[in-house]
Parts: structure tokens; sequence; C-alpha cells
């Protein structure tokens, strides 16, 4: 790959970790000088890479690393495990569903209806979307597809195993911002 180039997926040296990645991590120069520091060479100019190289050093708390509005799907080929990570707040779309075949992931529902998912309502996500007018953070609107929830990780492991883990949770505001006084209308 010649540098400047963005072409993925992005991969380690050795090529035994991959990504996909749709998004942007913010202030990735000061992660790559990091990474370059370390020993580690990147082949393109591309954020994306700094991904595969913080997950060679950090396992699954290179995500707590990133900043940025991203969905991540990295495959670790010794551990054959495939890691699929969102955003904080989940501004990137990261959908999967589990099949009698294995486990599909995508951006987008009809992504996975093209992957022979069947395209069927889920009267739960339905309910909640038309009286509360959101969908809850790990469903869809559609039977048998969910979505990786802000600031989660989902894990398949070499056994099938599939897991969602938290790897970020929004701060609490502190005491003194909850005490402040309110204003009048006049100092308004």
């Amino acid at each position: 790959m010649a540098p400047g180039n963005g072409q993925q997926p992005v991969a380690s040296e050795d090529g035994l970790v991959r990504a996909v990645v749709n998004g942007e991590f913010y202030d990735f120069e000061a992660l790559r000088n990091e990474l370059t520091g370390k020993g580690h060479r990147f082949i393109t100019d591309s954020d994306s890479e700094v991904a595969v190289h913080l997950y060679e050093e950090s396992g699954l708390d290179f995500v707590t690393r990133l900043r940025g509005e991203f969905a991540i799907a990295l495959w670790d080929e010794p551990k054959k495990q495939l890691i699929a990570v969102r955003d904080r707040f989940g501004v990137k779309p990261l959908l999967y569903a589990v099949t009698s075949d294995g486990i599909l992931i995508a951006s987008e529902a009809k992504a996975l209806f093209a992957a022979g998912v069947t395209s069927e309502w889920d009267a739960e996500s339905f309910y909640h979307s038309a009286s509360m007018q959101y969908v809850l953070p790990d469903r869809t609107l559609f039977r048998g597809i969910r979505q990786v929830p802000p600031g989660c990780l989902l894990i398949v492991t070499s056994s099938g195993q599939v897991r969602v883990q938290r790897y970020w949770t929004p701060p609490l505001s502190s005491d003194a911002t909850l005490t402040q006084r309110a204003q009048t209308p006049d100092e308004l």
C-alpha cells in the first residue's frame, strides 16, 4: 500500500490483527507518534491504522485510548476473536445479527437483510419507538438485529460465545454542578 491511502482492512505488521474502521479518530497523530516510538510501522497515513497497533499494545483496553466517532470491526487471528467497537456516544451505527452460520456485522440493517437476515418487525422495539420516541440502546426495530450500545465492545470468541462489554460510562456531574444557584428570571 502506498502512503496516504486509506485502503481497508488495515493490518498489524505481521498481518495477524486486521480492522475495518468507519469514522475518524481525533488527535490520532499523537497516538501514531507514541506507537511509532514503540516500534510499530505504519503502512498508510490513515487514522484507522492506529486501532490495530493500539490493540497489539493494550488488548481490549485499546479502545479507551481512542477519541472520535467510530465503529470498528477487528479480527485477532491468534485468538480467533472478533471484536466490534462503537464510539462512546453511538455516533456511528454498529449492528449485528447472530445466525446459525455465525455472526454478521454491518452499519445498516439493509446490509444484514442482503446477507440473508429476515426482515421482520420487532414488536417490543416498535412499541418503545412509538410510545417513548426511541429504541432501547441494544435493540433495533428488526427482530434478530441488535446494535452494539454506545461505549461498548461486542466480543465473539473462538468458541462462538457472543458478549457485550461496556468500556465507557458517561461521568456523573460533580456536586458543584448540581448545587449551582438557580438564576431568577431577572438575572437571565
